[in-house]
């Protein structure tokens, strides 16, 4: 049949648009001084992204704005609580809420969703994954230098020997703000190291690479000559981080936080990618817990049986007891 576009709109709002290009900026609850302003970050980061790293959009970008995080996260599900704005790559969306106090960081939350849009983007690809450090380090990257409390508590992370594996940030960040803040860090300074002692170049070279369906130790060793724990001794190094631990077992690979199906869109989970709005006062992430348990049909399959034969028990023994009763009023009734 003839393709149809839907649109499912967060209608409980007074949304208002401006736009330049390809970026459109939706919000309500402020003036157009503020849209302008929030409008005119959204097309710096764009600037930014072809500038430093070639990546341009190929479709329309719309970004919605929530005066507050309480409303934006009212619009969405199954997101940490510390979530400050939201990535839609597969339909070129972003959705955000605003600080309320901190116009910077309002701005550069646009600016670090827009580059996870224009990633996602150039590294598509139907059976490859886009490393977590990859993805965030770049968003951060993007924004310009760490913001002074992150950059406090990546420095603690590194004099207390404190800091998170490379492979352990391949997947999802942890629930916990400080741990997740931690994780958002330690991408930044990686990808920072990269693009300083090896140019942008070999950036987009690596990013080409996952386009391709590399696993991410295989695009290293195409582009920087080592794999991801090499990686990590070097950085360490760079960062006069204590050196590595080294395990004699295998090192483990990280599980992906599963993100449940987006009621009522059926299908594969969205590629979301959520942004803290928490900068955490102190101190390792561990992936959200995949679920072991049976489905739930099988369990109610179970239980019935369970019953059905508990049910058959029931019904013999009652019957044993009910015969053995009669033979004895038998017994009675012939001895008198």
């Amino acid at each position: 049949s003839e393709q149809k576009n839907a649109t499912w709109l967060d209608d409980t709002h007074d949304w208002q648009t401006i736009s330049d290009g390809d970026l459109r900026l939706h919000w309500y609850g402020k003036d157009q001084a503020f849209a302008q302003t929030m409008l005119e970050a959204g097309i710096e980061g764009l600037r930014r992204n072809q500038e430093q790293a070639g990546l341009i959009t190929n479709t329309p970008i719309d970004v919605y704005v929530y005066p507050n995080y309480t409303d934006m996260q009212d619009a969405v599900l199954y997101e940490p609580s510390w979530t400050g704005g939201q990535a839609y790559s597969d339909f070129s969306i972003v959705i955000m809420g605003l600080s309320g106090s901190d116009t910077t960081w309002d701005e550069n939350t646009i600016i670090h969703e827009l580059t996870h849009i224009l990633v996602c983007q150039f590294t598509f690809s139907c059976i490859g994954t886009l490393p977590g450090w990859i993805e965030e380090g770049l968003a951060m990257f993007s924004e310009g230098e760490l913001d002074s409390s992150m950059q406090s508590q990546l420095d603690q992370a590194i004099s207390s020997n404190a800091l998170i594996s490379i492979r352990s940030l391949n997947g999802g960040f942890s629930e916990l703000s400080d741990k997740a803040n931690l994780s958002y860090s330690q991408s930044y300074s990686i990808i920072r190291f990269l693009i300083d002692t090896y140019g942008q170049e070999k950036m987009t070279q690596l990013l080409g690479a996952l386009q391709d369906a590399k696993t991410i130790d295989e695009a290293l060793l195409e582009v920087y000559g080592y794999d991801t724990e090499g990686l990590e001794d070097d950085w360490r190094q760079a960062i006069n981080a204590a050196p590595r631990a080294v395990s004699a077992q295998a090192t483990s690979q990280p599980t992906p936080t599963f993100v449940p199906t987006y009621v009522p869109i059926s299908g594969a989970p969205l590629a979301v990618t959520p942004t803290p709005y928490a900068i955490p006062t102190s101190s390792f992430e561990g992936s959200e817990p995949t679920s072991s348990a049976p489905p739930i049909g099988l369990t109610i399959a179970l239980v019935c049986i369970c019953l059905v034969i508990l049910l058959i028990f029931g019904v013999l023994i009652l019957g044993l007891i009910v015969r053995a009763q009669n033979q004895k009023s038998k017994k009675g009734g012939d001895h008198a």
